[in-house]
């Protein structure tokens, strides 16, 4: 290991906040409490029967099988044994310093960087990975009290195989007789249907590296668009603490819910807080807890929260995906990719226009009034295949999301057309959630050629001895798939006819 010199990188930072951070600060009387013996002790909790959970008071040990084992894709499990056929089972530290050591990564003080947080107070510096893994390495042996004036910083999440395409084989992302990893296969059948290149890089890029010293955390959080997750530890020691769905009001309260949207969901619980974990285990919530260590992988599925915090310097290889279980989630993630690629080519093609021919668009009145409803409606969407949420009640206002023909949205207010959504959404990942938009979407598109793009959930109760939406699509003049496939067309050859209002993308 290097000895410790302070990088100039980490010397040229102005540090915005107070040091440590709370999570730090939690970690650092954990790490002196229940682990005094350095990385010893780390290693002979991963090795204990339990897996490491008792270093954890109160929590449950995670179910471990060998390489090969049957998964449920519902409960959390761990992998252990030989994985002699895996790439990455020789990626250790000069591998990586070999092979990308002049790369360029940057390095968090917080990980995952959550809608709540402000920015400003969030140092995100850049430096060579071979820098980076120095600083790694050897910053746990600098004096005590130079360590409590620095940052921790995390280098979370790299997108390695897309810088290193060379690296990338199709077998990195399997873990053949346990996942089911129907992902690259759902994607090129996806691909295939809209005409566009093969999935390769997106495959490529659900596959990301994270290499931190001691203290390096991963709050607690789970994953966006109920993907699944598998962790891998191809260096060092990492504790992981995990809870249920079920749980997911204990783990973050009631009113910090985070939404959908392609952000991660935070969790405000720190397993690491004693009086946190006591205040949730009272409220009837179970912690699951494991010490992973080299060639140990653990897999999260869907939904599960999970915290992770670096016992020893450690690299860490995570990929995200789906398989029947979760499949859904895919399709979510691709309407969003696909709804916003058609955002920006219609407001591209407004740009390029010549400002004669007027594009059709539907916008409340500027006098008109929001009608409250007395209490939240449930509306479904009945447009295929899905419809925009906006920030404001007009075609031309910013993109938030899009909804999929077939969900259910949660209303409590009309204004000429438009249905107010309940809940706020953020609209990039820097922006707080107690800061976000309201989203609005069309109700009627008859404006723009179209029928209803939503309609009450009693008034689809009602419509009897017909067959749920599809008949609900015909009733209200919907797209027929001809009108779909033109769309398609549209995207093929990288344009958009202006007179066209399919796919409720250009013009909801």
């Amino acid at each position: 290991r290097p000895c410790w010199c302070r990088p100039r990188w980490l010397a040229r930072l102005t540090v915005p906040t107070k040091l440590p951070l709370p999570e730090c600060d939690t970690f650092n009387r954990f790490y002196k409490q229940r682990l005094p013996g350095g990385e010893p002790a780390v290693a002979a909790a991963s090795a204990a029967p339990d897996g490491g959970a008792s270093v954890l008071p109160g929590s449950t040990p995670i179910t471990r099988a060998a390489y090969g084992s049957a998964w449920d894709s519902l409960t959390p499990l761990v992998l252990v044994g030989e994985r002699p056929d895996w790439p990455a089972t020789r990626w250790d530290w000069s591998f990586w310093l070999r092979h990308c050591g002049d790369s360029l990564v940057l390095a968090k003080q917080r990980a995952p960087i959550f809608d709540s947080d402000r920015m400003a107070d969030t140092l995100i510096a850049e430096c060579t990975l071979r820098e980076y893994i120095r600083y790694c390495r050897s910053v746990h042996t600098a004096p005590r009290e130079e360590q409590d004036e620095l940052p921790v910083m995390y280098m979370n999440g790299w997108d390695v195989f897309e810088e290193h395409t060379c690296l990338w084989e199709e077998r990195i992302d399997r873990i053949s007789g346990t996942v089911a990893n129907t992902t690259s296969n759902e994607y090129a059948e996806l691909h295939s249907k809209w005409g566009m290149p093969p999935p390769t890089a997106q495959v490529r890029q659900l596959c990301k590296l994270f290499v931190g010293p001691v203290g390096a955390i991963t709050r607690m959080h789970y994953d966006n668009h109920r993907a699944h997750a598998w962790l891998c530890q191809l260096c060092g020691y990492k504790l992981y603490v995990l809870a249920s769905p079920g749980d997911s009001e204990k783990v973050k309260p009631r009113g910090f819910s985070a939404q959908s949207g392609g952000r991660t969901h935070e969790g405000r619980l720190d397993p690491l807080d004693p009086d946190h974990v006591e205040a949730f285990i009272h409220a009837g919530g179970t912690l699951y807890a494991t010490v992973l260590g080299p060639g140990e992988t653990i897999l999260a599925p869907d939904g599960w929260w999970h915290y992770a915090a670096s016992l020893t310097p450690t690299i860490t290889l995570m990929c995200n995906f789906w398989d029947r279980m979760n499949m859904r989630g895919l399709h979510d993630q691709f309407a969003d990719r696909v709804g916003r690629a058609l955002e920006k080519m219609r407001r591209e093609k407004t740009e390029e226009g010549d400002g004669n021919t007027k594009r059709p668009k539907a916008e409340a009145a500027a006098h008109s009034k929001v009608v409250e409803f007395p209490k939240p409606k449930w509306f479904q969407v009945v447009h295929r295949p899905f419809v925009y949420l906006r920030c404001e009640p007009s075609t031309e206002a910013e993109m938030l999301k899009v909804v999929r023909s077939g969900d259910m949205i949660r209303i409590n207010g009309r204004r000429d057309g438009w249905l107010r959504c309940c809940d706020r959404i953020a609209k990039s990942k820097d922006a707080s959630l107690d800061e976000g938009d309201v989203g609005w979407v069309l109700e009627d598109g008859s404006p723009l050629g179209m029928g209803r793009l939503l309609l009450p959930r009693h008034e689809l109760d009602a419509i009897d001895g017909l067959d749920g939406i599809a008949s609900a699509l015909q009733l209200q003049g919907a797209l027929p798939p001809s009108a779909i496939m033109s769309q398609t067309d549209a995207l093929r050859n990288g344009r958009m006819q202006q007179n066209e209002s399919v796919l409720t993308g250009p013009t909801t």
